[in-house]
């Protein structure tokens, strides 16, 4: 093994309060063996450290909570602010109902399109309801009777010269199910063109109230979702502009009834994940044992991937205790691993959760032109013990390091050769707990990523 030395600058405060004591080398320790930029040395893959962190969605989960893993809570949105969510994503045609706010979709039987001015609800008690498959996020309420044919998605069929889905199926929906002011409506979307904009229409069953509504997709821009209240003609920016990986909700889940011994939609509460981002649930084994590289093929697309199964209600202290040994390794959408697991649940009174997170070694490289891939692990990073900046250069760089704080005040600069596959010790002594970017730096190519100190 060949250790070399590269020159590690002050921090202004350091520069000023004590130059010579704290000046400084940093290791740089070349491997010959390394499987892959990811993979780390075992002692810092056993020096990785839980991160832990909570939200709240307050009284009666009145509010969603949008989490990005790396980055921490970006944003809350009311959960009853909504009625109908469609897709933003390409060559999809979902549509979501609210079940939570009180939507009921019941397909219509009688008739289609054409039979709108005579839409006839009696025995409508005995006609199928449908829901949010909790799978499949394509699979919404309105996408659950699918045709024979490969271009009918149930609402709609797709026209292969227009590029458009035009609605041929109407529903009656139900409004603000089970309460005093439940209303009762006739509804169908008419078409999704092919920027993916919705048009619906809907009115009281006696004809009144009749109405087109727009719903479109540059309103929502890079959102999972464009989101639509129909009662108050409100099309609501839900989710934060910022990148989040789950989100902390209510949905409607099959749950096993005991008075009825049927299984039946049921309110939860739990984690719904957003798209790009997939799961494996890791259950019986425990937490120090797990190795992640042992649980990546199993990771999925699961929209309830880690749903609401990770508590329980003990009936004897009248609280919630979450499952031991049941952990997840969530991929994000960046392609950074995360293993995840619940500590607390304090029910409907706060709708305060509380968790542990911890990144992997399993994150992707970091592309820098075509002559350096780099990894920066662990992120978060463990207070007292040195980051590892893994690279590997097809040609011999001189670069820089250097890390910033949010307010941009250089806190430390490296410098350093890179040659072939390496890996850098970076120390965090000194520093105060914050967000911080480290940005490598060799002539005139520049990348650029954030780290968490605790």
């Amino acid at each position: 093994m060949q250790i070399r030395n590269f020159t590690y600058s002050m921090s202004y405060s350091e520069h000023v309060h004590n130059f010579a004591p704290h000046f400084k080398t940093m290791n740089r320790i070349k491997t010959t063996l390394l499987a892959a930029l990811g993979l780390l040395l075992s002692a810092t893959e056993t020096s990785a450290q839980w991160v832990s962190d909570s939200i709240q969605m307050g009284p009666g989960y009145r509010n969603e909570v949008f989490y990005s893993l790396g980055g921490g809570n970006q944003g809350n949105s009311p959960l009853m602010d909504w009625e109908l969510a469609h897709t933003q994503v390409k060559m999809d045609n979902c549509i979501r109902a609210n079940h939570v706010a009180g939507v009921r979709v019941v397909p219509y039987p009688k008739g289609d399109i054409n039979d709108w001015n005579k839409f006839d609800t009696s025995g409508w008690k005995s006609w199928r309801m449908v829901f949010n498959d909790i799978k499949k996020r394509e699979l919404g309420a309105f996408n659950q009777q699918k045709g024979l044919s490969m271009w009918d998605f149930s609402w709609g069929v797709y026209n292969t010269s227009t590029h458009e889905v035009v609605g041929d199926s109407m529903y009656l929906l139900i409004l603000n199910a089970g309460m005093p002011n439940q209303l009762f409506r006739k509804f169908y979307p008419v078409k999704q063109d092919a920027s993916g904009n919705l048009q619906v229409r809907i009115a009281s069953l006696d004809g009144t109230g009749d109405t087109v509504m727009n719903v479109l997709s540059a309103s929502a821009g890079t959102r999972a979702y464009k989101y639509v209240h129909l009662q108050k003609k409100t099309q609501p920016l839900r989710e934060p502009a910022s990148s989040w990986d789950i989100v902390f909700t209510q949905y409607y889940a099959p749950t096993f009834d005991p008075m009825s011994g049927k299984i039946i939609p049921y309110p939860v509460m739990g984690v719904e994940t957003n798209q790009g981002v997939t799961v494996a649930a890791i259950r019986g084994v425990d937490r120090a044992a797990i190795n992640p590289a042992d649980w990546k093929s199993q990771v999925a697309d699961n929209l309830t991937g880690i749903g609401s199964n990770w508590k329980s209600f003990n009936r004897s202290t009248n609280k919630f205790t979450c499952v031991d040994s049941l952990s997840y390794l969530v991929k994000s959408a960046d392609g950074q691993y995360w293993l995840l697991y619940f500590t607390r649940f304090d029910g409907s009174a706060t709708g305060k959760v509380v968790f542990a997170k911890q990144q992997t070694n399993l994150a992707s490289v970091k592309g820098f032109g075509n002559s350096l891939k780099w990894n920066l692990y662990p992120n978060p990073a463990v207070r007292g013990q040195a980051m590892v900046l893994a690279t590997d250069a097809s040609e011999l760089l001189e670069a820089h390091i250097q890390i910033t704080d949010v307010t941009g005040r250089v806190v430390k600069v490296l410098s350093c050769d890179l040659n072939g596959l390496e890996q850098l010790q970076i120390p965090t002594e000194g520093m105060a707990s914050g967000k911080y970017l480290l940005t490598l730096v060799s002539g005139a190519r520049k990348a650029t990523v954030s780290f968490i100190l605790p």
